[in-house]
């Protein structure tokens, strides 16, 4: 309706025109109705809103589970355990490429990128092995760079946690074999002492950790990505660890070092070894 009174009102000023002979008010009188006009074009594009295509990708991860200080010390043969250490996270040091070249492991992968994240920690006492120094660097799993329609985008790590700089730490750790710092032997191999008490210092007090990212391409739909790691169960035994003081949790540890044999994961190392090599031959 409101067009059609437009071209009415454009008619009768151009009639008008034409019977008066002033170009000018004419002219001046267009462009104000043309001026109406591409108002309300642009009013009724407004109306009908962009709606962005949502396109999803869904990552998971396998790891590790463990249920109780037992399964913690002893269930450790991906990663093996060398140090059970009390005391503090100081700062941040630096980020690396996680991802090893395939034909050589002490040199970053060209091709692939997980940022790492090392971070420095201070050592007050050693429960398990033998360290020569205070202070060591502690590397944890950041995020993952993979791309989209053309879009990098970095995946966050579902189990990653920033550590609290300055609070107390009870850590289970292995070597890394070529970047000379440590790892945790699990995503759940570190409490955190809270008012007196311990906590995991794992986002894992249920298997099925799930975390949910948006992006936005460069045509202006989005890109869901969900990541999760397992399945669902409720980890009650390893839970209730949680109980713990600094002392206490430091008695139950050393309690299990004096009862229980750690797993022998030496063969397991050798066959990973064997494997890399095999394939390397087959190239």
């Amino acid at each position: 309706m409101k067009k059609m009174l437009t071209v009415i009102a454009i008619g009768f000023i151009i009639l008008l025109a034409a019977c008066s002979g002033d170009s000018v008010e004419v002219d001046n009188a267009l462009a104000e109705i043309t001026d109406e006009v591409a108002g309300n074009v642009i009013d009724e594009i407004e109306e009908v809103a962009f709606e962005p295509r949502v396109y999803t990708m869904e990552t998971h991860l396998d790891i590790l589970i463990v249920t109780s200080l037992e399964d913690l010390y002893y269930n450790t043969a991906w990663h093996p355990l060398s140090l059970i250490v009390v005391g503090r996270f100081t700062g941040f040091d630096s980020t690396w490429n996680i991802a090893r070249n395939p034909h050589n492991r002490m040199l970053e992968s060209e091709e692939h990128y997980i940022r790492g994240h090392k971070y420095v920690f201070e050592i007050d006492e050693v429960l398990h092995g033998r360290i020569d120094s205070d202070q060591i660097l502690v590397g944890m799993s950041h995020s993952e760079r993979t791309s989209f329609q053309g879009l990098t985008i970095m995946i966050n790590n579902p189990l990653y946690v920033e550590p609290i700089f300055g609070d107390t730490y009870i850590l289970f750790l292995g070597r890394d074999e070529h970047g000379g710092f440590f790892w945790q032997v699990t995503a759940q191999g570190a409490f955190r002492i809270v008012d007196g008490f311990a906590e995991t210092a794992s986002n894992l007090t249920t298997i099925g950790g799930t975390i949910r990212e948006e992006f936005m391409l460069n045509d202006g739909n989005i890109l869901e990505v969900i990541t999760s790691a397992g399945g669902g169960f409720i980890l009650e035994d390893f839970v209730a660890i949680q109980g713990h003081t600094l002392d206490s949790l430091r008695t139950a540890i050393l309690e299990v070092i004096e009862t229980v044999t750690p797993l022998d994961a030496s063969w397991l190392r050798d066959v990973e070894e064997f494997a890399w090599m095999w394939e390397m031959e087959e190239e």
